[in-house]
């Protein structure tokens, strides 16, 4: 019974969509890297790389997308600053 149920479980965690806090990472920090001392590694990098270790196809999918809706995200934002600092100055 224990191994249908993981089966199941196994699955269902594949074609989980990433949770709200997980797109907000993607989307908010696609390239900062965390500043804690006993950290050195990644976040979404990592991340990406456990999606595609554990066979989280939905996940891995849409961390690529949102990850580049993040790195547009912050190039408007870039511009705008730009635009506003250059007509103020």
């Amino acid at each position: 019974m224990s191994e249908k149920l993981e089966k199941r479980n196994r699955e269902k965690r594949k074609t989980d969509p990433l949770t709200a806090e997980e797109w907000l990472y993607f989307f908010i920090l696609p390239f900062f890297t965390p500043s804690s001392n006993h950290r050195d590694d990644h976040f979404s990098e990592s991340e990406i790389d456990r999606f595609k270790r554990y066979g989280f196809e939905k996940k891995l999918k849409q961390a690529y997308r949102v990850k580049a809706y993040g790195y547009l995200f912050w190039m408007v934002m870039i511009f705008i600053m730009a635009v506003i600092v250059n007509r103020w100055f």
